[in-house]
């Protein structure tokens, strides 16, 4: 059983409500009911997912590590594992 939170403290308050890897599967999860559900009831299916993706034991990890590999899949320059040399064998055997 999960500890029960001190009066007045906030589970989510680490994760914003902008956060893009939540709103992202929100998206996904909410678009075939958009036409089918009154706004009100799209709502509380948000605010439902919101809550299960951020504070959910087993489901909250999880976010956390598609996260983690959101940050690691940005482009750019990277160090290359042989030092900035170059790994061709054919030359390297001349």
């Amino acid at each position: 059983m999960a500890p029960i939170p001190e009066p007045g403290a906030d589970p989510e308050a680490d994760v914003p409500l902008d956060d893009p890897i939540v709103t992202a599967h929100i998206e996904r999860t909410v678009a075939p009911y958009r036409a089918l559900l009154p706004a009100q009831e799209l709502a509380a299916l948000e605010e439902t997912l919101w809550m299960m993706l951020t504070t959910h034991p087993e489901v909250a990890p999880m976010v956390d590590r598609l996260r983690r590999d959101a940050a690691t899949q940005r482009s750019g320059t990277r160090p290359s594992e042989s030092g900035g040399r170059a790994a061709n064998k054919k030359g390297a055997a001349r």
